[in-house]
């Protein structure tokens, strides 16, 4: 390889370098005393954009929604200790689902000429899964190598 290609492949590589970089809204200062260049670049914008837990979801790919009634019971748990079991046995069942109590009602009777009452709770759910976190650039994104500022 002769002299004037690898001037000219030097400038080739600089012009590339240049373009990344001002695009990337760095600076280029060029110092004509001694010829050198002063790059101001910022760091961030080596981050490769990635999804990470830190970042927020974005969307659900699962969704789903239920319900769970006691039948009619005597006892004297109230509604919201009933839907808080059966909502805790969920994610116990499923520890990778996100498991929400949306709405609860209770329906009563009287039985033995009104002595006894009992009560039918109702709990509704809706539960998500498999979560797709927000595209972003942070610290736990992985960084760029330097070659792939060229291209």
């Amino acid at each position: 390889m002769g002299r004037k290609a690898i001037i000219i492949l030097v400038f080739i590589l600089i012009s590339l370098f240049s373009l990344r970089v001002l695009s990337q809204g760095g600076i280029i200062e060029f110092n004509p005393k001694d010829f050198t260049f002063k790059v101001n670049f910022n760091p961030p914008q080596l981050l490769t954009p990635c999804r990470h837990i830190s970042h927020g979801v974005e969307r659900w790919n699962g969704t789903g929604k239920w319900d769970k009634s006691s039948g009619f019971r005597t006892t004297s748990t109230g509604q919201a200790v009933y839907c808080a079991s059966v909502q805790k046995s969920r994610e116990q069942e499923h520890p990778e689902r996100q498991v929400t109590l949306v709405d609860i009602h209770a329906d009563h009777r009287r039985r033995n000429l009104g002595t006894v009452v009992e009560y039918n709770h109702h709990c509704y759910f809706e539960e998500r899964w498999d979560p797709v976190y927000k595209l972003a650039s942070s610290e736990v994104c992985p960084k760029k190598k330097w070659w792939e500022l060229f291209f």
